[in-house]
């Protein structure tokens, strides 16, 4: 679980914006360890993600105000540099049902991200699903807890 933020505050020094193109904006885990690395894009004036642990990473699709959906697409494009298809519908199957356990409007917010983020996985990236019995299977569990809910 994420407890704070911290940034090196160079925006609270005056530094202008092309000063604080190098400034990490780093999530934090219970202990203190970095698991999430943000850098200041100057163009989009913001933070970029520049890496993170994997269940961070794969947290940033669902969570939040709104899905970012540049991540969204880059994320689903080049996932498969650092985890395997079946891994990463594990997780979102298994936060699916985790979220059950959240209070109603966030479970429904985040089952219907989720539900968004298959979709559009399966329609851009389908061949991770065409040749494997194991994806198939995965998203008829996934299909089934959607039913479930009705």
């Amino acid at each position: 679980a994420v407890v704070s933020t911290q940034s090196t505050g160079t925006e609270d020094r005056g530094m202008d914006a092309e000063e604080r193109v190098y400034d990490p904006y780093i999530t934090k885990d219970d202990e203190g360890n970095p698991i999430l690395l943000m850098m200041y894009n100057q163009d989009r004036d913001n933070y970029a993600i520049e890496g993170g642990t994997l269940e961070q990473l794969v947290e940033l699709l669902y969570s939040g105000n709104a899905p970012d959906a540049d991540y969204i697409q880059t994320f689903l494009l080049g996932y498969k540099m650092f985890m395997q298809p079946e891994e990463l519908m594990s997780m979102l199957i298994s936060k699916f049902e985790e979220s059950e356990d959240y209070p109603v409007d966030v479970s429904e917010m985040v089952k219907l991200r989720l539900t968004n983020i298959l979709t559009q996985w399966i329609e851009r990236v389908w061949v991770d699903f065409h040749y494997s019995d194991v994806m198939k299977e995965k998203v008829d569990r996934f299909n089934d807890l959607i039913s479930s809910e009705h």
